[in-house]
């Protein structure tokens, strides 16, 4: 009887060892495919963010000199990972920054949109049409200076 119940023993302790192997596995896996979706996200977003420093870049210097422009910021491959499971493999402030900078970009491209619709739109022949579009490119000037902060430092990191 304590032969059977020794063997029994093992026969219990090694199954357990295999479902304790097997959960582990299973948590690695899962991890490491959270890693590979996270370079993937960064892979597709990165180009973007340094074509929206570029652009900010240039915009900033086309109104400095005083010559107006029109132009809109990238966020199509934005949409794309944060329609997809690849943004969780992101670190959580990783995630708060991105978020926060195409929040920016997407705030400053409808303020571009009714500029240029208080220029040359149906409300251009407005009365206070041009109080309106100034007023609109202050705030503009302010989205864009934090946009252009912000991504600074994302692009710092090296993301």
């Amino acid at each position: 009887m304590s032969s059977s119940n020794f063997w029994l023993f093992i026969i219990i302790v090694c199954a357990a060892v295999l479902a304790m192997a097997n959960i582990k596995m299973s948590r690695s896996i899962a991890s490491e495919e959270k890693t590979e979706k996270a370079k993937h996200a960064l892979a597709i977003l990165k180009p973007e963010l340094i074509q929206n420093h570029m652009f900010i870049l240039n915009y900033k210097r086309l109104l400095d000199n005083g010559i107006g422009t029109s132009g809109r910021y990238f966020t199509t491959a934005w949409k794309t990972v944060s329609g997809s499971e690849m943004i969780m493999g992101l670190q959580n402030s990783l995630i708060t920054e991105l978020l926060t900078v195409y929040e920016l970009m997407i705030r400053a491209n409808d303020i571009m949109d009714r500029i240029l619709e208080g220029s040359i739109g149906i409300s251009s022949a407005l009365k206070n049409a041009p109080d309106n579009v100034k007023r609109l490119v202050e705030a503009l000037s302010l989205i864009n200076e934090d946009i252009l902060k912000r991504l600074g430092s994302l692009l710092e990191k090296n993301i």
